[in-house]
């Protein structure tokens, strides 16, 4: 593997991704501009692996990815000199699982849902979640494969949702909000499964890396707090997450994936001139 200083971690749906849309086209040029540097693009998402395949084609991306809130790092196989520890072969790729197996937190779901009022992902036909979420239907199909979290839209009051969350956590599970829903998964979270990723690709090579991570919502503050830089992408939906870090903190003055294009380009522009 290439000798390497940085990796990008990047969020999909509102940041890379248009909120709208779910166009990267804007990006394009910083897309190609991190290739020919030879930077690996880590995608790190709440998309399930079925949903990353398609769009990994459609990036050019062939490095390790992250699915659904941090619950699994999927490696392809062969890509690391020394392959991952603890992996599961899924597919084509070595998967360090950190969430919970996806029949186990349905059925503590099932036992949850009489008390409380929500819709999880699962009672949504693909042409339903299609239409919430402007996809199109294969994609909404692509998006209920999941392996690990489920995503809810909450329909119950405040403090419910607060007894909710404690029972879950009773059961080992936990929650993070996304843009638009509410993923139910393991004891897990984006920073947790970066962290990991980013100390393989440092045993790789034995040398430091460092992490630029972008995101736009509260399920990616623990990416961005684990980043050395951190980039929080405007939106159209919702305010910037509010968080601490020990890193340098970024807020794009564009929104989703033209905010997401103006950092990487001005990042890239820094970096070139430090190597000169």
């Amino acid at each position: 593997m290439k000798q390497i200083a940085w990796i990008v971690v990047t969020d999909l749906d509102g940041t890379l991704l248009d909120h709208a849309s779910y166009s990267f086209a804007v990006a394009v040029p910083a897309l190609q501009r991190l290739r020919d540097q030879g930077i690996p693009l880590i995608l790190n998402t709440s998309k399930t692996r079925a949903e990353l395949a398609p769009l990994r084609d459609s990036l050019g991306n062939t490095h390790p990815f992250i699915v659904e809130n941090g619950s699994a790092v999927c490696t392809p196989a062969g890509y690391f000199a020394s392959p991952p520890t603890d992996t599961v072969l899924l597919d084509d790729c070595e998967c360090r699982v950190f969430g919970v197996q996806y029949s186990q937190l349905m059925s503590r779901l099932a036992v949850l849902r009489p008390r409380y009022r929500f819709t999880s992902l699962s009672q949504l036909s693909a042409a339903q979640l299609a239409e919430l979420c402007g996809l199109p239907v294969e994609k909404a199909r692509l998006a209920l494969a999941r392996d690990f979290s489920e995503p809810l839209l909450w329909q119950d009051s405040e403090d419910a949702l607060l007894s909710f969350k404690r029972e879950l956590r009773s059961y080992g599970l936990s929650t993070l909000q996304g843009g638009r829903f509410l993923h139910v998964l393991g004891k897990t979270d984006k920073g947790l499964s970066l962290n990991w990723l980013r100390q393989l690709y440092a045993r790789n090579q034995g040398g430091e890396v460092k992490v630029v991570a972008l995101g736009d919502s509260a399920n990616d503050i623990e990416m961005l707090k684990a980043a050395d830089l951190a980039v929080v992408i405007r939106s159209p939906a919702h305010e910037p997450p509010q968080f601490d870090t020990t890193g340098r903190l970024e807020l794009s003055e564009r929104e989703g994936p033209a905010g997401w294009a103006d950092v990487m380009q001005g990042w890239l522009d820094g970096l070139e001139q430090a190597q000169e």
